[in-house]
């Protein structure tokens, strides 16, 4: 996959004000987040996973690990990393499994 940055800082769609994690498809990184959440999508994952682990491999891929509490909140405050990463790719296409810690 193509590493973020370079593009014009206008990576972020903002004509669907009500969907606020959507990257522009024309840019390297709304690419990247698209191929992400389709393999994921594809695979069976609910569209609120597939959006997750795409964000999770963008921002990975810019240096930020996304964390999240459990469902419901665990009482110790405890957070999980959601990490996405790229297998070789099946027939030329990539393909992505999860990389969560604990």
């Amino acid at each position: 996959m193509h590493q973020t940055g370079g593009d014009n800082g206008n990576f972020v769609e903002t004509s669907d004000q009500n969907n606020l994690n959507s990257f522009q498809t024309n840019t390297v990184i709304g690419g990247d987040f698209e191929s992400v959440r389709l393999d994921f999508l594809q695979r069976g994952y609910s569209p609120q996973e597939a959006r997750e682990r795409a964000t999770a491999f963008v921002l990975n891929n810019s240096g930020i690990t996304l964390l999240k509490t459990q469902d419901p909140p665990a009482p110790s405050g405890t957070f999980k990393k959601i990490g996405t990463q790229e297998k070789a790719p099946q027939n030329g296409v990539p393909v992505f499994d999860k990389a969560d810690c604990n």
